[in-house]
């Protein structure tokens, strides 16, 4: 569901783009699009308006981190995609969970298996049971 203003190569700035490497390179995620993914659902959770990125560079091809357009079908539903297209909220999404998860790390506070734990608890008292 790419539209027709949005991007088709996505990145970070070039601040937040080592981190993310790091975050793969430390064993947290086996890919780095695994991390990039993660990172814009944590930002969505976390909520909030993240700024439009000044300076970014291209990392990964919008197919290789969505290639069945769930992520931007996703980010559509969420966010307000009248005025910024999925991807480029991707972008910043993404900016604003490496921040997060690198913050984390460098105290010593990421555990990824707790966070999704904490998510899965959250969605479970969030859904209310069918009778």
């Amino acid at each position: 569901m790419t539209e027709t203003n949005d991007l088709t190569q996505i990145g970070l700035s070039s601040k937040m783009h080592p981190h993310l490497e790091a975050l793969k390179n430390d064993g947290y995620f086996s890919e780095m699009r695994d991390a990039y993914r993660f990172a814009i659902a944590l930002a969505i959770v976390k909520g909030g308006t993240p700024p439009e990125l000044q300076k970014r560079q291209n990392i990964f091809a919008t197919p290789t981190v969505d290639p069945d357009g769930s992520l931007a079908t996703a980010i559509h539903a969420l966010m307000p995609c009248d005025e910024v297209p999925p991807y480029r909220w991707a972008e910043r999404l993404a900016e604003v969970g490496v921040e997060i998860l690198a913050a984390k790390s460098a105290q010593g506070k990421l555990d990824i298996g707790a966070m999704l734990a904490e998510a899965e608890r959250a969605a479970a008292t969030d859904i209310p049971e069918m009778e």
